[in-house]
């Protein structure tokens, strides 16, 4: 937007940033730059979740958290993530087991079978079924209740785990080793 001959000016919040004409950069590369601040702004007002391991439980945590209350970079060692769940159920994922009673889903857990009932209480197969099935993947169970996705492809899984977790804009960082994680003061240092 022109001001008047000599001054450009770009409105961003309460930021105005004026420049002589000819002079500075040009509105487009400012305009990007702005923007990418305009963004830092409204990250500095979430919270901050790093998730170390790029599989299905750091995906799908990933996958469940609001956007607009935080900002997560899943951090991956391996050049890919997921890689286990490629090759789940002979490359077909077995997404979990059509058990639908907490009680009896622990019991193919015999270590931790105690913490899992409350958890299993909240999210249990019932809801990971719908949750897929709310993205468009609709899944079968088999004779032996395993569940699979219909299209007998774990990139069905895959897909559906990268895509939620890029709608959101959240960071992946793959070929990224942890090597300490320490406590500063009130945050964690990664």
């Amino acid at each position: 937007q022109f001001v008047n001959d000599k001054s450009h000016q770009r409105f961003y919040g309460s930021i105005i940033f004026k420049c002589k004409k000819g002079e500075g950069l040009p509105w487009w590369t400012l305009q990007k730059k702005l923007s990418a601040f305009a963004w830092n702004q409204i990250n500095l007002k979430k919270k901050k979740i790093v998730i170390v391991g790029g599989g299905a439980a750091g995906f799908f945590c990933a996958a469940n958290l609001d956007e607009k209350k935080y900002y997560v970079t899943i951090l991956e060692q391996n050049s890919d993530v997921l890689q286990k769940v490629k090759i789940s159920g002979g490359g077909r994922c077995n997404v979990s087991h059509a058990c639908f009673d907490p009680r009896g889903l622990v019991q193919f857990y015999p270590r931790g079978n105690k913490e899992l009932l409350s958890v299993f209480h909240q999210f249990q197969s019932g809801d990971t079924m719908g949750w897929f099935e709310e993205r468009g993947v609709p899944l079968k169970i088999e004779n032996d209740n395993r569940i699979f996705p219909e299209s007998n492809s774990s990139q069905t899984i895959i897909d559906t785990m990268v895509n939620e977790v890029r709608r959101k804009n959240f960071d992946v960082k793959t070929q990224t080793v942890v090597s300490e994680i320490a406590k500063v003061e009130e945050t964690y240092v990664v």
